[in-house]
Order: structure tokens, then C-alpha cells, then sequence
């Protein structure tokens, strides 16, 4: 990207070899595009998770609500942590039933 810090205006390696980086200089490697946005891409696949796996952050929402409620069953005595735990049990479930209606409409309309 033009005009940052991290490329250099002098243009004498070619496009197949790396620049030998002497102190406090960046060294060039062949790959022609650099994003500053996203260093990782030119290391693989940079994208989102819902690239990946789109039904993963419900799936891992659920397991998290289960375990929610798994947590309540235990000798507590005054039930206090099981309110806590149930209350953010069900916002976890709210949460992954609108995200997914609204999801469904986003769908419908294209």
C-alpha cells in the first residue's frame, strides 16, 4: 500500500528475490500485495469464522448454554448461582433464536 511506513520507495529488487534487511530496514519478500489491515494473509486463509464454519458460533453457543445448566445441578444452598446460571443460560439461547431469524430474513431477502 502506498504511502506507509513499513514499504519503501526505492523499487531495485525484482518481484522473485527477497532484499537482504540490514538494521532497522524491512525486508522484501516476493509476495506482491501487502495489507497492513490483515498481516496474516500472507501466511494462509484469512478470513472469518463464519467463513470456516458458519453454524460454529451457535453450535459453540449451545454447548456453552448446556453447560449453563449443567452447572446448576450441584449442593449449592442458597440458589443464588443457579438464578445467575439460568438467566445466562436462557440470554444464550435468546441470543443464538434471534441470530438466526434474523439470519433467515437476511436469507429471504436476496
Amino acid at each position: 500500500m502506498a504511502g506507509t511506513s513499513i514499504e519503501r520507495t526505492s523499487d531495485h529488487a525484482g518481484h522473485g528475490e527477497i532484499e537482504k534487511a540490514g538494521h532497522g530496514e524491512v525486508e522484501h519478500h516476493p509476495h506482491p500485495v501487502y495489507n497492513p489491515d490483515c498481516p496474516s494473509e500472507a501466511w494462509g486463509w484469512s478470513g472469518e469464522w463464519r467463513d470456516f464454519a458458519p453454524r460454529g458460533r451457535s453450535i459453540l453457543l449451545g454447548i456453552a448454554a448446556v453447560a449453563m445448566f449443567a452447572m446448576m445441578i450441584g449442593n449449592h444452598v442458597s440458589h443464588v448461582e443457579d438464578y445467575w446460571l439460568g438467566v445466562i443460560g436462557l440470554g444464550i439461547i435468546a441470543y443464538i433464536v434471534v441470530s438466526q431469524r434474523s439470519a433467515n430474513r437476511a436469507r429471504r431477502r436476496r
